[in-house]
């Protein structure tokens, strides 16, 4: 049941998410060729990596694979370094900066 659950959020959630990089491509905020399948093969990756539970990561593994979910977004989309950095921002305890 899960699978099928899965195959539908990206069938369902894909041509929507593409209309937006669809958009911000014509914006210049993205300069994605493909857009519906680059989705469609993002939104697969990560729920199969990360939300599948087939693997017995360790947070520290687990966070990994996220920021390295966010590159692969970023690049795929041709989105600005970091411009998807909400996606893991919780996760990440940030330094304090310097301000003196």
């Amino acid at each position: 049941m899960g699978t099928v659950t899965n195959i539908q959020t990206v069938l369902r959630l894909s041509p929507v998410f593409a209309r937006i990089v669809e958009q911000g491509n014509e914006e210049n905020v993205f300069n994605a060729e493909r857009p519906l399948a680059a989705l469609q093969f993002l939104l697969t990756g990560s729920q199969f990596l990360l939300d599948g539970g087939l693997f017995d990561f360790s947070d520290e593994e687990l966070l990994e694979r996220r920021l390295v979910t966010q590159e692969i977004v970023e690049k795929a989309l041709g989105a600005s370094r970091g411009a998807f950095d909400f996606m893991n921002e919780q996760l990440i305890k940030r330094e304090p900066t310097d301000q003196t």
